[in-house]
């Protein structure tokens, strides 16, 4: 009986005895696992030099579009004031819209 070396849930690994068919199946599966890696490995490499490809031939740079902290509380304070101006109906509409 053929055997393979199998990896448990918690992380050790042993060998054990399988059928042949089971063992096929699970050389196969471990082959398409492998191709996938590298694919992901080729695609994560060649995204990051087109990335630099990019900055180099062109001096383009991604924006960074996330809002600091700083920004955030700042745009927090405006709503509050913007709020206490307003009627209670136009409260109601801008917090349905918002």
């Amino acid at each position: 009986m053929p055997k393979i070396n199998y990896q448990f849930s918690d992380g050790h690994f042993e060998e054990i005895e399988v059928t042949e068919e089971f063992a096929q199946a699970y050389e196969e599966i471990d082959k398409q696992t492998k191709r996938n890696d590298k694919k992901f490995d080729w695609r994560t490499r060649n995204k990051e030099s087109s990335l630099e490809k990019l900055h180099d031939e062109c001096g383009f740079e991604l924006q960074d579009l996330s809002v600091s902290v700083a920004e955030q509380a700042e745009r927090a304070d405006f709503i509050e004031r913007f709020m206490r101006l307003l009627t209670e109906s136009k409260k109601r509409y801008f917090v349905k819209f918002t």
